[in-house]
């Protein structure tokens, strides 16, 4: 008898845990991660922000209050668009270079109506963007055409074809020491 009861205990504990803790299966409503991660660097300017939530979220933007300001509290103006367990800021314009983002959520709402219990916040750093002199500029009155002379007696030892395509990063090897590009 007595393992007729451990074992009805046994089982009755074991779909109490396999169901969340509670009869009726109900989790707390949480965010489980961002992108970016809390503290991540060198994000890119035209970035969006992602907050997964552990349940499916709901559509009505209205249910959702935060904020995005940057390092001077400037607020940052995005697009709401929930997706799913996803709610997707995207920012109205590109953000700013060198620049620490604090995000702050502090409501937010499930898809069967639960909220978040606690506020949550986090905050990325934006790339930094490095100019790089173009030694193409005329600084005078040159014609193009005297320009484009001067460039071809200099040295080519650091040219590289020119993509309409490439970014600032495909030329930051002409900044290091030595100032060669030899695996582009």
């Amino acid at each position: 008898m007595k393992f007729i009861i451990k074992s009805l205990i046994y089982m009755s504990l074991s779909f109490f845990i396999s169901c969340g803790g509670s009869s009726s299966g109900n989790k707390d409503f949480k965010i489980l991660s961002t992108k970016p991660e809390n503290l991540q660097k060198d994000v890119k300017l035209d970035t969006d922000i992602r907050i997964i939530f552990n349940k499916d979220i709901s559509k009505d933007t209205s249910k959702y209050i935060f904020s995005i300001k940057d390092k001077n509290a400037n607020t940052v103006n995005v697009d709401i668009v929930p997706s799913l367990d996803t709610l997707i800021l995207i920012p109205n314009s590109k953000l700013n270079a060198s620049t620490k983002y604090n995000i702050v959520i502090s409501k937010a709402s499930s898809k069967d109506n639960k909220e978040l219990n606690t506020s949550h916040e986090f905050s990325f750093t934006t790339i930094a963007v490095v100019a790089i002199p173009n030694s193409n500029t005329s600084t005078n009155n040159e014609s193009k055409e005297d320009t484009i002379k001067k460039e071809d007696k200099k040295d080519t030892s650091k040219e590289k074809d020119i993509n309409e395509n490439d970014t600032i990063e495909d030329y930051a090897c002409l900044l290091s020491p030595g100032g060669k590009c030899d695996d582009l």
